[in-house]
């Protein structure tokens, strides 16, 4: 329950970051969802500030879903955050093979999800039951 909800967080703030990015850095056109020559094209045509708020809201998210984790699970087991964050990790992975990305970019994204779920899931402590 609290991987699925700590899931849930995040691509809920991936997905409100997107299209606040979006809006910022809108595609001049928007290609057929099949083509991915098209799609190819118009990422490589993204200025950095657009690469840096994916990766910002991947941060974010992530952190977020730390904390979800710790706050749902109440547990001090690590498990639980690092499945959370190695299915985040997949999903870029999958996402790496979606669309071009920089490759700065996909160092930096690979690299960010486990231990932004981590400082997430460890910025609270809960006391533990004592007898």
């Amino acid at each position: 329950m609290a991987v699925l909800a700590a899931v849930v967080v995040a691509v809920t703030v991936f997905l409100i970051a997107e299209r606040v990015n979006h809006a910022i850095h809108p595609f001049p056109q928007t290609p057929a969802e099949a083509d991915k020559a098209a799609w190819d094209i118009q990422m490589k045509q993204m200025p950095y500030s657009f690469w840096f708020t994916v990766l910002i809201s991947w941060a974010l998210g992530s952190l977020l879903a730390g904390l979800t984790v710790r706050l749902i699970s109440r547990s001090q087991s690590r498990t639980l955050p690092l499945m959370v964050g190695v299915l985040l990790t997949g999903a870029a992975v999958a996402n790496i093979f979606a669309f071009w990305q920089p490759l700065w970019f996909t160092i930096c994204g690979l690299l960010l999800f486990i231990p932004m779920v981590m400082a997430g899931f460890n910025l609270i402590k809960l006391k533990t039951a004592t007898t």
